[in-house]
């Protein structure tokens, strides 16, 4: 009956995720919550879901420039690509309509300060063949001074009939392409490689987001996949019989609870939780490998399981212990792994419990003498390591010393992901067209600002709307100044005074255009969503003195925000709160530890686990590694696991032989799991697989001893799940 329970729970827990796979993402700046005030907030948020969806491409080449085009085309996962202009006199109007709005602020200023030489300019350049409009639409040659015009600007080559803009000394033709809202990443990245391999820069975030979840998919597969065949085979090794292939199904349930709930509790799962959450295939088998090293030498009977339970729970409560103090972290990354894996151990727990029992019935496993011999061997080696508290708290006491002079205790983001080398290199060198810097600036009027910045000589270049356009109020002052114009200049030309007068009025009621007219029109067609709920967002480059910039930014009621210190800052805030947890953590261990067996032996384990976090620690610093966020939450899991062997260590029902085996066969899977992360190419998965790893490694080794001194006494009071029995202290049993 229960068997059937679990297949109606698999079956109805698989269609669900089968139906919610879109849920999975690989944004990078999800990964942490930067503080803004509501308005700013809400508009990075805007401006980052709109530039998730679009591709930015340039060539200097336009025979493949246009082969690129062609192929995006077909590939049917742009809802538009804009490269060039459909109706060129369509353009012309679209130009005459911005005339001012597009005007330098050299023109401008030229205007305000010496308005006779502004005519005279305007007069000299009036029938400029280099002009984008003909005399009819622009009398004061203002189109041969737009803001377009500009370095670093995307502008429209009408002979081409393409967009271009100069990059390093170079013409470069430039595409900006939107995704549709569902499209097929395996496209994006074919596209993305062809671009790479034909000489065509290209960037977006739906790039990056695309191979991250590609390579979060293919770690998945390979390195979950490794894990499962190397434990399977240790099984078979083990065991030497073929039905410990059941164990399988332990680890598919538990890894479906996993899953299903996370699914069921997020919105949104991002794909580290899945990558870091493969690793529970070990965890997921030490309760029946605990249960098969108990019953080795006899046939199985699915009755025997039930004395176990006692020990069963209290492993499971520690180890979902340490996994629940996750859900304190406002780290949401930290709540989804805290999720799928207590509900992965808990189906890993009830499976292994209701469910492998009736499996296994009747059957009987013969241990290998390979394995035997080795464990025999080791065992006898270990049992003479001296270990106790006074020698545990000395080695914690150096440790900690020779830490707190070397250990590199910092985050940095830039070194968690393993990023596309050429694509990187594109992204900087099209970071002057898009908004691709780290540092930028959430202001509601940009223009006095950046102007600031630029003579101060603070920064080399910015994103912006005041890149594209002239604020409101230069295109209202143009209008009004211009009822003053010395007309002189062009009556030298020939040209009446009334027909001047009329191109003035021309200009006097010419309206005022804002960003949001500009952002629907044609001719912007590098203009992102620079503006969003009346906050303007300002993407700087190459920034000479961060302090000053941010001070100046603060003098005009800005803010200035380097994405990524503030990411690295926003991780060192997690992780010292990750280390209040792992007191907390350590806290609610020794209570419960205390409870079933006495504060003594609760006051060791929770040092030698303690000890074994210290260790790892000096093992990663000596490697070289910065102690990051992920090795902390690393120690938080490893130190549950640890107590978690300590606590079998302490089984009075089991024989010396049959703890030895036990704990060495529940580590040996999980370091199997944890220790294949170590060849993750996110940085970030491979610290913590290490550091998880060696704390195992560790933690085993502890136990064993401890379990060799305890070996002499008959039995360990253990006061059971529903305290139905009085504890009885060691000395009264002895």
């Amino acid at each position: 009956m229960s068997n059937k329970i679990f297949l109606l729970a698999f079956i109805g827990m698989s269609i669900f995720l089968g139906l919610n796979l879109n849920k999975i993402n690989s944004d990078i700046y999800e990964l942490t919550s930067l503080k803004f005030e509501q308005k700013q907030k809400q508009s990075l948020d805007e401006f980052n879901k709109i530039l998730s969806f679009e591709v930015l491409a340039a060539s200097s080449n336009l025979a493949k420039f246009d082969e690129f085009i062609q192929k995006a085309e077909n590939f049917g996962i742009f809802e538009s690509i804009r490269y060039k202009i459909d109706d060129i006199s369509n353009y012309q109007r679209e130009l005459e309509k911005f005339k001012i709005a597009l005007l330098d602020d050299e023109s401008v200023e030229l205007l305000e300060n010496d308005g006779d030489e502004f005519a005279k300019r305007s007069a000299k350049e009036i029938f400029s063949k280099f002009k984008p409009l003909p005399l009819s639409q622009d009398f004061f040659s203002f189109s041969a001074h737009f803001r377009l015009n500009q370095e670093n600007n995307i502008k429209f080559d009408p002979s081409k009939n393409r967009f271009i803009s100069e990059l390093d000394g170079v013409n470069y033709y430039f595409a900006k392409l939107r995704l549709q809202p569902k499209f097929n990443e395996n496209l994006l990245l074919e596209l993305s490689e062809f671009a790479k391999n034909n000489e065509i820069l290209i960037s977006g975030n739906a790039i990056y987001g695309a191979l991250g979840k590609k390579l979060g998919n293919t770690e998945t597969t390979y390195i979950g996949g490794a894990s499962l065949v190397l434990c399977l085979i240790l099984l078979l090794l083990a065991f030497k019989n073929i039905k410990i292939l059941y164990l399988l199904l332990v680890i598919i349930f538990g890894e479906c609870c996993g899953l299903f709930f996370t699914f069921l509790f997020f919105d949104s799962v991002h794909i580290l939780s899945i990558v870091v959450s493969i690793s529970l295939i070990g965890l997921m088998l030490d309760f029946s490998v605990h249960w098969l090293g108990a019953n080795s030498t006899k046939r199985l009977r699915k009755f025997s399981i039930y004395r176990l339970k006692g020990i069963f729970l209290l492993g499971f409560l520690i180890t979902a212990g340490g996994y629940s103090v996750f859900l304190l972290s406002p780290f949401f990354l930290l709540k989804q792994i805290a999720i799928f894996a207590i509900f992965a151990l808990l189906g890993a727990f009830l499976f292994s419990y209701f469910c492998l029992p009736n499996l296994l019935n009747l059957t009987k496993f013969n241990s290998s003498k390979i394995l035997n011999y080795f464990l025999d061997k080791s065992s006898n080696l270990i049992k003479f390591i001296p270990l106790n508290s006074a020698i545990l708290a000395v080695l914690s006491i150096i440790l900690a010393v020779f830490l707190g002079f070397f250990m590199k205790f910092e985050d940095n983001i830039s070194q968690y992901w393993s990023m596309d080398e050429n694509l990187t290199k594109m992204t900087q060198k099209l970071s002057t067209l898009s908004p691709n810097s780290f540092d930028l600036v959430i202001i509601e009027d940009e223009y006095k600002l950046v102007k600031t910045l630029l003579d101060k000589d603070l920064i080399e270049s910015y994103n912006g709307v005041s890149k594209f356009l002239l604020n409101p109020k230069s295109q209202d002052f143009v209008t009004l100044r211009f009822e003053f114009l010395n007309i002189s200049e062009f009556v030298k030309l020939g040209f009446s005074e009334y027909f001047i007068r009329q191109e003035i009025k021309k200009i006097q009621n010419h309206p005022t255009l804002t960003y949001e007219d500009a952002k629907n029109s044609e001719l912007f067609s590098g203009l992102w969503s620079f503006a969003n709920l009346g906050q303007n967002i300002i993407f700087l480059n190459g920034i000479k003195d961060l302090d000053e910039v941010e001070r100046v930014v603060g003098e005009f009621g800005g803010l200035f925000v380097n994405l990524k210190n503030a990411i690295n800052e926003a991780f060192w805030q997690i992780k010292i709160n990750a280390i209040i947890l792992k007191i907390v953590a350590y806290a609610l261990a020794f209570l419960l530890l205390a409870i079933f067996f006495n504060t003594q032996r609760a006051f060791f384990m929770i040092l030698a686990v303690f000890c074994a976090n210290l260790i790892t620690l000096f093992v990663l610093t000596l490697c070289g590694f910065s102690i990051n966020i992920f090795a902390i939450f690393g120690l938080i899991l490893g130190g549950a696991v640890g107590i978690d062997y300590m606590i079998f260590a302490l089984n009075h029902k089991m024989n010396i032989k049959e703890k030895i085996f036990g704990i060495n066969l529940a580590a040996l899977t999980s370091m199997i799991s944890f220790f294949a992360l170590s060849f993750s190419q996110f940085n970030a998965i491979k610290i913590f697989g290490l550091a998880v790893g060696i704390n195992i490694l560790l933690c085993c080794l502890f136990a064993q001893i401890y379990a060799h001194k305890q070996s002499k006494f008959d039995k360990i009071p253990v006061k059971n799940v529903k305290f139905l029995k009085k504890r009885r202290s060691f000395e009264q049993k002895t």
